[in-house]
């Protein structure tokens, strides 16, 4: 099939700085370069106006996708890049040849109200080897196909600028960034430096953190004040630092904040993917995380340092945790990894202690990721789209 046989008409976050939107904006474009005829419908009101930190260059290009007219003589593909949930396949057959969604998911069942969309659709793409087994497991019956997310290896380098933050330039310096979540497995994380490392190491723990988008600053303040209270709550003193950020940053600042930690800790219970251990082996900085969920598609124990875990329960210790649990979406049904504080406590004493071997694994990861290119998944994706085409 030629790429000026078909529309794909692609709906989607597009302007914002979500997990969603930026890999809406990545495919996409990844397929514009090869020459797919994409027009954009964004389906956030107001979605024409862009809030991410993204080029001018980017922001023309889609624009112009989204004000492109629809094919009149060609086969339309309605790619849906969301919670299946949202849209519905057989209505939507009325107006396209083909309704394929695309979408993630964290745990080892989806949401029980996305199984009639996926069953409805032509195909479901997701983006790594767990969520296809998530989706076969929960009755999903339409083709699955993953197409992995890309690597951005020129925003993300081992060559940009540290981010200058005060306390932290002479130590060694754990790095997360992470949405304020009791999936993020917080609460965990802060325990296991506490524990691990006193006053006496020179060690920081620098948490780039946010309650969510469009919230206010006491709401942000919020964070910080659980910290405190759970530090107070566990008896802990003379720990190592821990610095807190809840303030949104730019491209700019993130680009730098990555190369400020000498690795990157997120004990996450699960990943759909998992971006932000993608940006910073991007950056040259190894990472600590646990061992299950998307990110196993790339994650390896010569880029990583991989914690333990147990399978539970999505509402397995809930009552212990400090953060959102956003029970709605995670159901007693579903499983997902409880990280083991004492392998998170020996993963990062190891990296603390070995600055040799954690600068091979970053060098490692870089490598790695220069060859995950998101024009690579737009290869796939092309590939995919023309199949489904066919059926």
């Amino acid at each position: 099939m030629m790429n000026n046989d078909y529309q794909v008409v692609w709906r989607g976050y597009v302007g914002g700085s979500t997990g969603y939107d930026r890999a809406s904006r990545e495919y996409l474009l990844a397929i514009d370069r090869l020459g797919v005829d994409v027009k954009i419908e964004p389906m956030a009101q107001g979605s024409t106006i862009f809030t991410a930190e993204i080029s001018q260059e980017q922001i023309s290009r889609l624009k112009e996708l989204i004000n492109k007219p629809y094919a009149q003589d060609k086969k339309k593909v309605l790619i849906y890049h969301a919670q299946p949930n949202g849209v519905k396949p057989l209505v939507e057959k009325n107006t396209f040849d083909k309704v394929i969604i695309l979408t993630v998911w964290e745990t080892t069942k989806i949401p029980s109200n996305w199984l009639e969309s996926s069953n409805e659709a032509d195909a479901v793409i997701i983006p790594t080897t767990q969520n296809k087994d998530a989706l076969s497991d929960s009755g999903v019956i339409s083709p699955i196909y993953v197409v992995p997310h890309g690597a951005d290896v020129n925003t993300y380098s081992p060559d940009n600028t540290v981010l200058p933050l005060a306390n932290v330039q002479d130590s060694f310096n754990f790095l997360s960034v992470f949405q304020w979540q009791h999936r993020k497995a917080p609460e965990i994380l802060l325990r296991a430096f506490w524990e691990e490392f006193t006053d006496k190491d020179n060690v920081s723990l620098v948490l780039k953190t946010y309650w969510g988008h469009n919230v206010s600053k006491e709401e942000s303040r919020i964070i910080i004040k659980q910290i405190a209270g759970y530090k107070e709550h566990l008896g802990f003193s003379n720990t190592a630092p821990v610095y807190v950020s809840t303030s949104m940053f730019d491209d700019e600042d993130l680009k730098g904040l990555y190369v400020l930690g000498d690795v990157f800790v997120l004990p996450t219970r699960g990943e759909g993917v998992g971006l932000p251990y993608i940006e910073s082996l991007s950056s040259g900085v190894p990472v600590i995380a646990t061992a299950w969920g998307g990110s196993m598609d790339f994650l390896t124990n010569e880029n990583s340092f991989l914690v333990d875990y147990d399978l539970v329960s999505t509402d397995y210790g809930v009552e212990k945790g400090i953060s959102p649990h956003f029970n709605n979406l995670f159901t007693p049904d579903m499983k997902w990894a409880e990280p083991n504080l004492e392998s998170l406590k020996k993963e990062m004493r190891k990296a603390y202690e070995n600055p040799q071997l954690v600068e091979a694994k970053g060098k490692a990861g870089r490598q790695q990721m220069e060859q995950m290119t998101w024009d690579k998944s737009g290869e796939i994706l092309k590939e995919v789209i023309e199949e489904v085409c066919k059926q």
